[in-house]
């Protein structure tokens, strides 16, 4: 016999919120409440929008201008959004309006500022990276040069004292 696995209400373990949504109540630690939130709410603007999930493949390969160069496929760095992607981000931004009540035009603005630090992050971090990986190149050649003049210095000890 199954056991019944809902908890009630009362029930939640500390650290946890009940997000509720279209009916159905998602346990979800505290600190992505907000972020479940807001991914349901463009969720469902999506699903009001009529932005359905395209079956297999990708829709995002539409009419995208290319050329050949020297036997290369080559496509523009930033191709034209195609309308999949543009209801997706309208439905983005007017779910984000929605839940903050603030206007279309700041809700755009906050999701395209978002994307800029995003940006800067991984910028961040592939600079980061870059230093790090010099620094442990110059510490290897570093050691094996060490390790080769300790080397010398052992074969010139051994060979002054065979004399």
């Amino acid at each position: 016999m199954a056991s019944n696995t809902s908890q009630p209400i009362d029930d939640i373990p500390e650290g946890y919120v009940v997000c509720t949504h279209d009916g159905r109540k998602y346990l979800v630690p505290k600190f992505m409440h907000e972020a479940t939130q807001q991914s349901l709410d463009a969720h469902q603007k999506r699903l009001d929008l009529g932005v359905h999930t395209a079956p297999g493949g990708s829709g995002n390969g539409v009419s995208i201008p290319y050329e050949l160069l020297g036997g290369k496929l080559m496509i523009p760095p930033d191709p034209p959004l195609t309308q999949r992607e543009l209801l997706g981000l309208h439905a983005e931004v007017k779910a984000l309006q929605e839940r903050l009540g603030i206007s279309y035009k700041d809700a755009s603005h906050r999701l395209y500022m978002t994307e800029i630090e995003k940006l800067k992050a991984d910028e961040t971090m592939h600079k980061m990276s870059a230093t790090i990986k010099g620094q442990m190149q110059q510490s290897l050649y570093l050691f094996k040069n060490a390790d080769a003049d300790a080397d010398t210095d052992a074969d010139a000890d051994a060979g002054g004292q065979n004399s």
